[in-house]
């Protein structure tokens, strides 16, 4: 069996040729891309992680493909519809990383809170004292907003208790065992007025596209606190850049970015341009990071081992 894999490292190559030497791999260090798809145009199997894009265009370039094993939860890159209709799998990793989004979730809240680049500023320029500009904000008594509650949302919830913060929650299928006295279910309108930290755990879809727009920021407090590990596209980013213009977010770190691949690509994107050059490089109020939050060893390995599994489980049900 022919595999196509993209988006390869060094990992990627030695975990799958070590558990799938016997079929034919071609590891791609680039996402996906025409001249690849063309020359590979017999691949069985194409196996991309997030930074791809496989559109109804490029599986029209493989007339054998029955199968696209996904090295991710959401297959907001993938034409999923057409797969369907063509009857070729589509194959995920539905959970991976739960704890480990989390923990960086909290990372990155921590860092805006205790003003962790403006500290680290001030140690790089030899300054070895407190200054106004260092001083921080308690996690304990505050109340976040947590928008959406899967397995990583789950795991913020349970962290927010832990550091002594009340918690509303939203999720169109509410997790009643995450309910307490601390944390409860309401509606984005109640997140939006009473949270003093909002994080995104919601996956990315039609109908969660913008979620956080000009009339969500408006119902917000005043100096708000953004978190997104989830996907950039959550968040409209012209009215962020407004919004932290305007104060009405003080601080807000984002490790997914809207159109993040045609950034990765080299492409332009105006207004995420304008942010990184206006509260990256000018302040210490946003902190960008390259979708890394699920990027740790134990979650990296999950990853590929589930992927290599639902290669197996293909190839088992192909023979019968």
């Amino acid at each position: 069996m022919k595999i196509l894999i993209f988006d390869t490292d060094a990992t990627v190559r030695e975990v799958f040729g070590r558990e799938l030497g016997e079929h034919e791999l071609l590891f791609i260090e680039e996402p996906v891309n025409r001249d690849a798809l063309l020359l590979h145009s017999d691949a069985d199997v194409v196996s991309v992680f997030v930074s791809s894009r496989l559109t109804r265009e490029d599986i029209q370039l493989l007339p054998n493909l029955r199968a696209v094993v996904a090295r991710s939860s959401g297959i907001d890159h993938i034409d999923s519809e057409f797969l369907k209709e063509k009857g070729i799998a589509l194959n995920t990793v539905p959970r991976y990383g739960a704890h480990t989004v989390a923990e960086y979730t909290f990372a990155l809240l921590l860092a805006l809170t205790r003003r962790v680049p403006e500290s680290l500023t001030h140690m790089n320029a030899g300054v070895f004292e407190k200054a106004p500009e260092l001083e921080g904000d308690d996690l304990y008594g505050k109340t976040i907003g947590v928008i959406g509650t899967g397995a990583i949302g789950a795991n913020v919830v349970t962290r927010a208790k832990a550091f002594g913060m009340k918690v509303l929650m939203y999720d169109l299928f509410p997790n009643t065992a995450l309910e307490s006295d601390e944390a409860r279910y309401t509606a984005l309108d109640e997140i939006y007025a009473e949270s003093d930290i909002i994080t995104l755990h919601a996956p990315g879809t039609p109908e969660t596209h913008h979620l956080l727009n000009t009339a969500a920021f408006a119902k917000m407090k005043q100096g708000v606190v953004i978190v997104n590990t989830a996907r950039g596209e959550l968040i409209e980013t012209e009215a962020l850049l407004q919004a932290l213009r305007s104060g009405k977010v003080s601080r807000a770190a984002l490790d997914v970015l809207e159109g993040e691949r045609e950034l990765r690509e080299g492409g332009e994107n105006s207004t995420v341009h304008a942010l990184i050059k206006e509260f990256v490089q000018g302040s210490k109020r946003v902190i960008l990071m390259p979708h890394i939050a699920f990027f740790t060893r134990e979650a990296y390995h999950e990853i590929l081992r589930i992927s290599v599994a639902n290669v197996h489980e293909f190839v088992k049900k192909s023979i019968k």
